[in-house]
């Protein structure tokens, strides 16, 4: 039948009918070469397209192009006896006999080479069949590629990649043998691309429009202490009763079992981007915690305290912890800026800002950028303040930087 999977069977495995057979004016040496594009087995095709079309080209060549033998007696133009020719003229009618032909037997000149017609009037119809049925087989050809690819890339996606998932109660536990994956280089961390399975799903903790009371979600975790949905919304409900380090319990658990920084930056930007700068603090404390020396989770959470509105001597301590281990020095800059500004010291924040980025190119430059915006900001510098966040823009920014600075544009553009 023609249904589409037979239809598509038909073209992966049934050898295609032979051109011939379709038209009978099709040359053998052509019928060879389509014969040969079409073959289901890639080895016996031609390699390359020039291969094809020179063997196209011969092909052609070999075709006939004289309709009759060379040499071949042609006997001139003649009227049989009896005939008349009838000329009218005034009304007139004359009848004239036309005369026998000559015995033309012993005529020297009696016999006449054939002249091969200059143009065929069949050879156009015939490219043209060839080339319409050439481009059906070849569209067919392509439909089959594209199908076989299609079908290999689900294949790989569905063997190769994991996909992220939402760990709910009853879920498998993860390999115990699983080794962590190496730590960012020295020169920087990439921006991270999901791929822990053990992490929560903070989605839905942030399109909740209302977290439930707190006895309700209590209940719930006891019942079902291994979904981590429950145990956020849970931490986040301790938040916002004042129960901090209850909720710094809730995050251990939740995260127990990632092991490497990229499930951390992740949720850490998801929560920056949508200002979840509480729970974005909970949760990047644990990550510094668990990879002291991953720049990037270092360098948001210094971003999360200041959203935060954390005091000089909070982010002084910070600063401090930051100095015992590996770190990027524009995070540290970004802090002695701040701490700086808030204490009305507004030059050498500006100050220190200028001098960490000598250097453009420096990793977590456009952070500084969008810092500086809001010192001239805060001091009414509009104008200033607008160049500044242009520039942060400038660079290649990760989602929850840009909706920050975008957002100060609008709101200058506004006032």
């Amino acid at each position: 039948s023609d249904t589409s999977y037979s239809i598509i069977h038909s073209q992966i495995f049934e050898p295609p009918p032979l051109p011939s057979t379709l038209n009978s004016n099709i040359a053998p040496a052509v019928e060879e070469v389509l014969l040969k594009v079409l073959s289901k087995i890639p080895d016996e095709r031609y390699e390359t397209a020039g291969e094809l079309v020179a063997a196209f080209q011969t092909a052609l060549a070999q075709m006939p192009t004289e309709f009759a033998p060379s040499g071949v007696p042609v006997l001139p133009d003649y009227t049989p006896p009896g005939m008349t020719r009838q000329i009218t003229k005034h009304n007139a009618v004359t009848q004239t006999e036309t005369p026998a032909l000559p015995n033309l037997e012993n005529a020297p000149s009696s016999e006449i080479t054939a002249v091969p017609p200059q143009t065929s009037k069949r050879r156009p119809a015939v490219l043209i069949g060839l080339g319409i049925l050439l481009g059906m087989f070849l569209c067919a050809g392509l439909i089959f590629l594209i199908l076989v690819r299609r079908q290999n890339n689900i294949a790989a996606t569905a063997n190769d990649t994991p996909q992220p998932a939402l760990i709910e109660e009853g879920n498998a536990p993860p390999p115990q043998n699983t080794p962590p994956a190496p730590p960012p280089e020295a020169d920087g961390p990439e921006r991270p691309l999901l791929d822990d399975r053990n992490m929560p799903d903070i989605d839905q903790l942030i399109e909740l429009q209302r977290i439930r009371p707190l006895d309700e979600l209590q209940k719930l975790h006891e019942e079902n202490p291994d979904n981590k949905t429950v145990t956020m919304e849970l931490a986040a409900a301790y938040m916002r009763d004042g129960q901090v380090e209850e909720a710094r319990e809730m995050v251990r658990q939740s995260f127990g079992q990632v092991r490497t920084p990229l499930g951390f930056t992740v949720i850490g930007e998801r929560l920056l981007e949508n200002r979840q700068y509480e729970m974005a603090e909970l949760i990047l404390e644990e990550s510094v915690v668990r990879f002291q020396e991953d720049k990037y989770l270092q360098q948001m959470l210094m971003m999360t305290y200041i959203f935060n509105g954390k005091s000089d001597a909070e982010i002084n301590k910070y600063i401090e912890r930051l100095g015992k281990t590996a770190h990027e020095p524009m995070t540290i800059h970004i802090g002695k800026a701040y701490n700086a500004f808030i204490n009305d010291d507004h030059r050498l924040a500006f100050d220190i800002g200028a001098e960490a980025l000598i250097n453009p190119d420096v990793l977590f430059a456009p952070d500084m950028h969008f810092m500086l915006g809001k010192f001239h900001l805060a001091l009414g510098e509009k104008d200033a303040a607008q160049d500044s966040f242009f520039t942060a823009l400038s660079y290649e920014l990760p989602p929850w930087l840009a909706t920050h600075i975008e957002a100060e544009i609008v709101q200058l553009d506004q006032t």
